[in-house]
């Protein structure tokens, strides 16, 4: 049964605030944002660059944390209790919990934009409330792409599983392992795009 492993959100979580406050140190001004500036900020911000860099983020994060949690198993491999254990986490419980990590990091982080809109933005864009919330919300669904989409893509390329002998489908294609982080990416590059879209309208 697919849940979220507590010790394992928390460390995902801490991972991607780092990264993303790493990130901001290092990177130019033109290629980061806040989640105010990718949309009212008058700076020469290059919003596809920036949201690629976000998005980077969060798909980094969860492709480590699970070829982590690969190389403990293939090093536990003498010790089937452990390995078993392992072999839960991996399927049933790290691609949604690095997900749900990269999201509730990133809702974090813009809470304030969202429920103080009145004190913390310039009064000349309260009209543009309802613009920023529907670009947030694409941005946020695109984090939570990005970050399914690199837990899926260490557990394609690191973890062996065995092969599986029966017909194929149109759902068991898109559900292979293989194409599942690439549908991840697509889809979340789209809703990316669309917040660029929104953000481009906001200027």
């Amino acid at each position: 049964m697919r849940s979220i492993n507590p010790t394992l959100l928390v460390v995902a979580m801490v991972a991607n605030f780092l990264v993303i406050r790493v990130a901001g140190l290092f990177l130019p001004d033109q290629y980061y944002f806040s989640f105010s500036s990718f949309l009212f900020d008058t700076r020469d911000l290059n919003k596809p660059v920036a949201l690629f860099f976000k998005l980077l983020v969060p798909f980094l994060a969860a492709f480590g944390l699970c070829a982590v949690l690969i190389l403990m198993r293939r090093m536990r491999a003498g010790l089937r209790y452990q390995v078993r254990v392992f072999d839960d986490l991996l399927k049933e419980q790290a691609p949604i919990t690095l997900c749900f990590a990269g999201t509730l990091v990133t809702l974090l982080m813009a809470w304030p934009y969202i429920l103080l809109w009145d004190v913390l933005i310039d009064p000349r864009l309260q009209p543009h409330r309802l613009l920023f919330l529907t670009a947030y919300l694409a941005y946020i669904i695109s984090v939570s792409l990005f970050a399914l989409a690199g837990a899926n893509t260490a557990m394609a390329s690191l973890y062996a599983e065995a092969a599986d002998e029966e017909a194929l489908t149109v759902s068991r294609i898109l559900d292979n392992r293989y194409v599942r982080p690439a549908t991840e990416v697509v889809t979340g590059a789209l809703s990316a795009a669309l917040a660029t879209f929104l953000a481009g309208q906001a200027a």
